[in-house]
Formats: C-alpha cells, structure tokens, sequence
C-alpha cells in the first residue's frame, strides 16, 4: 500500500554508488520521475529511473563549465571532458559557482509543479540548490559508497558503455570527481532542503528502510534492492582526501 504524502524527493550522490537502488524504493509510489526513462543497461539491468526531462536540464546547465572535446584533424583533445550525456562524469573545481539561466529556472519550475516527485540525478551534486530554489521543503536522500568501489564501477562503465566510447578517465581522475561531487554537497547544497544520508550497504538493511519511509512519509518497495547486483570491488588505495570525505559522510548517515 502507497501513502499519500506531500513530500517531493530528490536522489542524488556520485554515479555508481546505489542511486538507483534507493530510487527504486519509490517505482511504485506514483510520483513523477518525468515522461522519458533512459533505457536499462547492463550495469542497471532493474532500471536507472533517470529521465531525458531531469537530466537533459541538468546537462545543459553543466554545458557552460565544462570544455568541449574535440577532434581535430583526427587529433582528440580534451577526452577527460564529458560531453552530452556524459556530465554526471564533470569535474568542476569548487570555486566556480553553478547557475541556471532565466530559461532553464522556467523550466525546472515547470517540472517541480509536476507534483509529488521523485527526480533522481548524481549532476544534482552540483545543480540542486536551483531545484531546491522552486521545491524548498523537498526530502533529499544522498547516497554514497566506499569510494574506492565507485572508481572501479565507473572506470567499469566507461569501458563498457557504448554513450561513453569517445570519455576517458583515469583513476586519479576518477577519485578526484567522487571528490569534488560530494564536497558540493557538504559545503554547499546541503545547507537547503532535508537530507538524510545513506551508506550503500545500509540500503539492504530493513532498520534503514523504515528510516528511508519515515524520512519521506512513503511505503518503500522492500522488494526491490538486491545483492545479486553488487559486483563491484575495492582495487585502488583511497587516497587521503578521498578517506577524509568519507569518514564525514560515515558520520552523518
């Protein structure tokens, strides 16, 4: 049984760190996830409830602080810069400030009008203060994982995945973006909005769940998370930084 809530959601952490998993949680609560759900992968084979809606909005406004690669004269320069679709793969430094233009603020309060919702999005790590601007009383859920775990799972995606063929990211780059994403969120969105953090492994754990509910007043979908799908493992050293942002996100989960 679904209860009726007032609570919007918003689901966001670093790609590949269970995302999915907790957004799945919610496949049968009736909330609007957005009209065009990307299509499942091999890595995501229950669903990635990503929207072209959601994140096409958050890829646009990414597009201004990020180089774009090129090929010239068969000469590929800035490959470790995503392109389209490949943002939630953006390193950007910590002192350059994110802003949504005049259009995309419209656009992102015609999405959030579409309510209750359920957006879920690692770009949200850098974009969400401009959704939270429309939707202030919104539940947030960040999700993380052992970060050494994330670097192998991604490096995984990017030789895997098809729309990221022409992306390369090496392992200290890999850290460098878990890095960057969540000091976003410690040092910036988590100011606005009500957060509740959630380690990966604590997602299978029935306690956590209830927690999950009661922080957005829903039923959630106890069926739906699975270890079949933990395939990833530790093959890198954490480095320093790295550790220290961890242990913080440990602490507030």
């Amino acid at each position: 049984m679904t209860i009726a809530s007032p609570y919007n959601i918003f689901i966001t952490g670093c790609g590949r760190s269970g995302t999915s998993m907790v957004a799945g949680l919610f496949r049968n609560s009736g909330r609007y996830f957005g009209d065009s759900f990307h299509e499942v992968r091999d890595n995501n084979p229950l669903g990635i409830f990503e929207t072209e809606e959601v994140n096409g909005l958050n890829e646009r406004i990414l597009s201004r602080y990020t180089p774009t690669p090129q090929n010239i004269r068969g000469v590929p320069f800035a490959c470790d810069s995503p392109g389209p679709w490949q943002r939630w793969l953006a390193r950007i430094p910590p002192d350059i400030p994110i802003e949504a233009d005049a259009a995309e603020q419209q656009q992102i309060r015609a999405l959030v009008d579409k309510q209750p919702i359920c957006f879920k999005d690692p770009r949200f790590c850098y974009t969400l203060h401009e959704w939270l601007r429309y939707c202030p009383e919104a539940k947030v859920i960040c999700v993380f994982r052992n970060p050494s775990v994330v670097v192998s799972s991604i490096l995984k995606e990017c030789r895997q995945a098809e729309y990221l063929h022409d992306f390369a990211i090496s392992v200290n780059q890999a850290f460098e973006l878990w890095c960057l994403l969540y000091l976003r969120v410690l040092d910036e969105q988590r100011h606005s909005g009500d957060w509740l953090f959630i380690e990966y492994e604590q997602v299978f754990d029935e306690l956590i769940q209830n927690k999950i509910g009661a922080f957005t007043g829903d039923t959630v979908d106890r069926e739906f998370p699975t270890r079949r799908l933990t395939r990833s493992v530790q093959e890198h050293s954490i480095p320093k930084l790295a550790q220290e942002i961890y242990d913080e996100l440990m602490a507030l989960a």
